[in-house]
């Protein structure tokens, strides 16, 4: 069969059904034919009449295409790429050579088996239409959203999960949805783009379906892989969207309005789905976004069946093209061996970067991954050079195109590290709800659409290339704008113009990048087109975040500086970096400065971008275009001027104090104002006394002149804040203090990196003091309450040193003293807090050192152990420069609980009682006083239940420390409400230990005793027992006496049948022995000798009064009870005491039940005990000798004893001398 016939059977294949019968027009076309043709040039005009040709009908505002030129190739040549070339009908008759070129020519739209398809008539079909369509483009979008902004709440929903799991919540569905797409571009050109669309939307629903119920999965396995699934059916969706455009609307004004707003559905998919993504993650249960994902893409996959025209399927096959011969060329056709080769190879770079992060480069499966992938993507040019249908025809790849895809990988990536370190940034270092953060995002939609509209404008009037400079340049402008971003900065100041700016990049790269390649390529390769533009998106986001990721954990100090990690990946965010060195004129030398580059070098190259196939532009255009490049090139030297000076600033304040933490010398103090020549030029001092780093670095004289109190109370115009002694160069000067040499001056900081100077600080002091003196006044104003995390000196931080010693401090404390006092989660902090990857934040290690509290013995210094008293001073010093600093949060309550506990145990008053007092104010700021019962979708939200049981049992610590300190004098009125009935206890601690607790577990005060409540739900019911007491013997009850009797010999009876339950509980559970003097144990024996001395004063009839001495008949029967099971228990702790290191595990609690047996003994002797009370006395005087090196408070408790000693005998042989109860203490 010679060419003409085999083109002429070819031809025969077109469906007449498919486009408009009309008749013949025009004498120049272009023939692209399914199979392997070569191209020919037809002979005659009767040659092309004899095929029953049609073609589509041109609208009246497309416009035409001009054909490009035909080079002539040899038939080798064509049956690689794939495709014939284009062949032109010649019927001159001059004789000129048939091989010669022909200059292009107008000509209708191209002829191919991926016909054009109708546009829909009406416009609410239409309307229709590109909804179903653009919803691609939202919902990859939203993809993205679901893991991003809800990830840390995800993440609750398994035990022990890690970090790195978390970034693969949102890497997995980058991971496959970018090395997708190419492949499901071809699928859509062979299978047809409209067929690709429904099933990827079919695929997305489903795995969205099954990423929601994973949350019933044990761990996080199951949800990543849904993630990587659903990935899939983004990649499926997005590139064949932007093919069903591209073959529906041809070139022209509506085809570029169309693309614009396509793009504009990008940051609206982002922003408005991650609204409802947060609110029902925090409000309700975040599987339902996961579900109405599911059920949102089932229901466009069935509209797309109805509104995508059917012109958009191929043709139905037949023998020829199927088989060549007799072989089948599926396998040819899908190019199955380089879509293994490319995708292999793109996967495994991007997780070996992504990767990094987490597992290190030290790790050899990390690079060896890296290489690997490499040698793929080398098999893959391979491949594609000998297959007959590559993935990637080279025939269609220009340099011209090469520049556009990089201009827009370089924006991209740009974006999704800001994107990503945006919320970063905002949750983590200011404190925001997921919520407020995607609030603050919300200006980016709206400026998606006024940027797409503009695109859509502009496209009509000046080049891609220039929209392409454009959009470059708005990336570049918000990315400097994040990366230098201060903490304490008001939202409004720069962050809201990040947001205004940033769409303006996107919806103007993707609309002018997709218009270039789908009006570059031919129709039979539109997927093609919109598979290179949607693989360079989505993997240059997530490889980028790869490159960040690496960064960040490289440069922030092993997670101790977050903010420097955060700062060092946005600004690589820009680009690649130029190392810059400044000297100063002292000889000092600045940090390297890092501008951003990149995109410079894709703003300077984009101008040189091919025109394709737009006409010479008009001298009109070229002004407007001039005028545009204009004012961007100083909008950004403005911007890039501003920010190197301002990262100067930062770098010479960052470069004082790391040289100040390391030990050296001492950088200058700071003034309280800016100097003279920084004010008057409006620039950013750092305020260093003698001279300021700008000034110092432009030579200038730097004067600080005084300045008079400004009359603007906030933020300007304030002195420094008085707490922040390092500040004002005050020391703390005791001669018993120990604290200064332990502690040397530093600077409290908004975060881990950069130093408060005294305007910031005072800033933060303000706004805490107005969003608790005026809170309304903070709402009105719409304030911000500012996040703030003093540093601790190098020599104090634990994490400075071997973290072997971290986790030694942490398993001697949940050895000992969590034995007693379960207040830490163990699960939290070991699954968290001591992971690598963690944040190193200042309260962190501030709870650390207190825990050090109870893991150290008091010994001399000089023999090499720790001085606990110096480390008792510093950790009070370093809470209160987190109170100064206005720092709420849990981890500081626990600080301060501890540190009120270690007051409590060493005698050290009245600190202990102000501490108990602040910590209850503490606790009430941060709203852990909330004991009723909370709802379903609160645990599912906002907190796990371990984290909500742990905020539970630092409220109980409180009533509990507050009331038993109240003990010794009932008329002391308490700092917290005493709780009721109604409130939960917490819920046991083997449930909370292992982290499997649920909701239901949780018991009330009114429920009955139970085996199965736990230790520290009964120290909850017995401080509301306790509570109780003091209100019965409280001087404001006035109370008939005998209703008042009836009441107290009840709570005595409910008391003792508390401390037989636990005893029971104790014995079954196989607790040692220190458990049975646990704090309810300690509560449970005080409620009962309080109201048993209640009874004797009122026998007494003096309610002032306490007998010294009392008789066995006026005891009750549980008060000597609880004596014959307290020295029980005592002498079988004492026997258990086997060397000096068992008293570890004593309580403080422990020496007061000893002591109040003791006295109890020695007033029911008169002074003349026999020999059963003599033994007992002894046997709890051991008791306390034994607890003395680790209480002070049973030295203080012996001192008592013998003093009571003297007493009694003396009064039994003079008569009776009471102590009364005095609030006065100098009474």
């Amino acid at each position: 069969m010679n060419w003409n016939a085999r083109m002429f059977a070819s031809l025969m294949l077109f469906n007449p059904e498919q486009s408009s019968a009309q008749p013949f027009i025009g004498r120049h076309h272009v023939f692209h034919a399914t199979g392997a043709l070569p191209s020919i040039r037809l002979r005659s005009r009767a040659q092309v009449k004899m095929a029953p040709l049609h073609v589509s009908r041109l609208r009246d505002d497309d416009i035409p295409l001009e054909s490009p030129p035909i080079t002539p190739r040899s038939r080798s040549d064509t049956e690689k790429s794939g495709r014939p070339d284009e062949a032109e009908d010649d019927d001159d008759d001059d004789g000129s050579d048939e091989n010669a070129l022909r200059p292009p020519r107008p000509v209708s739209l191209a002829i191919s088996t991926h016909s054009m398809a109708k546009r829909p008539e009406s416009l609410l079909h239409e309307a229709c239409f590109l909804f179903v369509v653009s919803m691609a483009q939202f919902l990859g979008q939203t993809g993205l959203a679901l893991s991003i902004i809800t990830a840390h709440i995800i993440g609750r929903s398994w035990e022990h999960v890690s970090d790195g799991q978390l970034s693969w919540f949102a890497a997995s569905f980058s991971l496959t949805n970018s090395t997708f797409i190419l492949v499901a571009g071809r699928l859509g050109d062979l299978y047809g783009h409209r067929r690709l669309f429904i099933a990827g939307f079919f695929w997305y629903g489903l795995w969205s379906l099954l990423a929601g119920f994973s949350v019933y999965a044990t761990s996080t396995t199951f949800f990543i892989c849904c993630r990587a699934f659903q990935g899939i059916g983004a990649g499926l969706v997005l590139p064949n969207a932007v093919a069903i455009l591209g073959r529906t609307y041809p070139p022209g004004r509506r085809k570029e309005l169309v693309f614009s707003l396509f793009g504009a559905t990008a940051p609206a998919g982002f922003n408005v789905a991650g609204i409802f993504i947060a609110l029902l993650a925090q409000r309700v249960w975040w599987p339902w976004s996961y579900w109405i994902m599911a059920v949102f893409c089932f229901s466009l996959a069935v509209a797309g069946i109805f509104v995508i025209p059917r012109a958009l399927d191929p043709p139905p096959r037949t023998e020829s093209s199927v088989k060549q011969g007799s072989r089948f060329d599926f396998i040819d056709r899908i190019d199955i061996f380089g879509a293994f080769f490319g995708i292999t190879g793109l996967a495994l770079i991007n997780f070996a970067w992504n990767q990094a992060p987490i597992a290190g480069w030290s790790n050899p499966y990390v690079y060896v991954l890296l290489i690997v992938g490499f040698l793929f993507l080398a098999g893959f040019g391979v491949v594609e050079s000998k297959a007959k249908f590559p993935l990637i025809p080279t025939s269609v790849f220009t340099g011209d195109l090469g520049w556009t895809l990089s201009c827009i990988a370089a924006g991209w990536a740009s974006f999704g590290i800001g994107l990503y370190y945006y919320y970063q940034f905002m949750e983590v270092i200011k404190g925001d709800e997921p919520l407020l953060a995607v609030g603050k995002w919300a200006p980016a939609p709206i400026m998606g659409v006024i940027a797409g509209l503009t695109t859509a404008y502009l496209l009509s009037r000046v080049s891609p290339s220039v929209i392409m400079f454009m959009a470059m340049c708005g990336f570049l402008i918000a990315a400097t704008l994040l990366a230098t971003t201060p903490v304490d900065q008001t939202y409004w100041a720069q962050a809201f113009v990040m947001t205004l700016i940033y769409p303006f990049g996107m919806d103007m790269s993707f609309p002018a990048g997709t218009i270039l390649l789908s009006n570059a390529m031919p129709r039979e390769h539109q997927g093609l087109a919109a598979s290179l533009i949607a693989t360079t998106i989505n993997y240059s986001i997530s490889l980028s975040l790869g490159f960040a990721g690496t960064i960040e954990t490289q440069l922030n100090h092993h997670g101790s500086d977050l903010l420097r990690g955060y700062r060092s990946a946005l600004y690589f965010s820009p680009g690649q970096a130029i190392i810059t060195y400044h000297e100063h004129t002292a000889g000092a030398e600045f940090p390297q400065l890092r501008i951003p580059a990149y995109p410079m070098l894709c703003l300077a190259a984009s101008p040189s971008l091919a025109e394709l196939d737009r006409p010479k532009p008009s001298f009109k255009e070229k002004r407007f275009e001039s005028f545009i490049i204009a004012i961007a090139s100083c909008g950004i030297y403005q911007i890039g001027r501003l920010s190197i000076l301002n990262l100067t600033a930062d770098a010479h304040m960052f470069n004082q104090n790391m040289t100040s933490s390391s030990g050296e010398e001492a950088p200058a103090s700071y003034a309280r104002f800016a100097c003279d020549p920084c004010r008057k030029g409006k620039r950013r001092c750092d305020r260093t006394v003698p001279r300021c780093a700008l000034c110092a670095r432009k030579g200038a004289q730097c004067v600080y002149l005084p300045r008079r109190r400004s009359r603007q109370t906030w933020p300007e115009g304030r002195s420094p804040m008085p707490n922040t002694l390092s500040s004002s160069g005050a020391t703390v000067s005791r001669p018993d203090s120990q604290l200064d040499h332990r502690i040397p001056q530093y600077t409290s900081v908004v975060t881990p990196v950069t130093p408060v100077t005294p305007t910031t600080s005072n800033e933060a002091a303000t706004a805490t003091a107005i969003y608790f003196i005026a809170p309304q006044i903070f709402r009105q104003a719409q304030l911000e309450l500012p996040r703030i995390h003093p540093s601790i000196p190098a020599d104090l931080s634990p994490f400075e040193n071997d973290p072997s010693r971290i986790r030694n401090i942490a398993y001697t404390f949940f050895d000992s003293i969590h034995w007693w006092m379960p207040l830490i989660s163990k699960k939290e902090f070991f699954a968290h807090l001591l992971n690598p990857l963690s944040q190193r934040r200042s309260e962190l290690s501030l709870l650390i050192i207190c825990m050090q509290l109870y893991c150290a013995r008091d010994l001399n210094p000089g023999t090499g152990a720790l001085d606990v008293t110096a480390l008792y001073h510093n950790a009070k010093r370093l809470h209160f420069e987190m109170e100064a600093a206005g720092v709420l949060s849990l981890r500081v309550l626990q600080a301060g609980i501890l540190i009120a506990l270690y007051e409590f145990g060493q005698a050290i008053y009245p600190a202990a009682y102000l501490t108990v007092g602040a910590c209850a104010r503490h606790g009430t700021a941060i709203g852990v006083n909330n004991l009723r019962e909370e709802s379903p979708s609160e645990y599912r939200s906002s907190r796990s239940m371990s984290e909500v049981d742990e905020r539970r049992r630092a409220w109980w610590t409180i009533l509990f420390l507050d009331r038993f300190m109240n003990i010794s004098n009932p008329n002391r009125p308490l700092a917290t409400k005493n709780p009721t009935f109604d409130d939960l206890l917490p819920v046991d601690d083997k449930l909370w230990d292992e982290g499997t607790a649920k909701p239901s577990d949780a018991f009330s005060i009114s429920q009955g005793f139970s085996l199965k409540m736990g230790m520290f739900s009964r120290l909850g019911q017995a401080t509301y027992m306790l509570s109780q007491a003091l209100d019965l013997v409280g001087p404001d009850n006035h109370q008939d006496p005998m209703e008042r009797d009836q009441q107290i010999a009840q709570l005595r009876r409910t008391v003792h049948a508390l401390i037989t339950v636990s005893n029971a509980e104790a014995s079954e559970r196989e607790l040692r022995t220190c458990a049975g003097f646990c704090p309810q144990l300690s509560i449970c024996s005080s409620t009962i000798f309080l109201l048993q001395e209640y009874q004797w004063r009122a026998k007494s009839n003096d309610m002032g009064l306490i007998p010294n001495y009392i008789s066995a008949r006026d005891t009750s029967e549980e008060t000597l009870s609880t004596l014959d099971h307290l020295a029980t228990t005592a002498q079988g702790f004492r026997d258990q005491m086997v060397d000096t290191t068992s008293v570890l595990v004593a309580t403080p609690f422990l020496a007061h039940v000893a002591y109040q047996a003791a006295l109890f003994l020695i007033r029911l002797s008169r002074g003349e005990p026999d020999d059963i009370t003599t033994r007992r006395m002894s046997l709890f005087k051991g008791l306390l000798q034994d607890i003395v090196p680790r209480w002070k408070m049973a030295r203080v408790y012996l001192d008592i004893l013998d003093a009571q000693e003297i007493t009694t005998a003396s009064e039994a042989a003079c008569g009776p001398r009471p102590l009364r109860y005095s609030q006065d203490p100098d009474q």
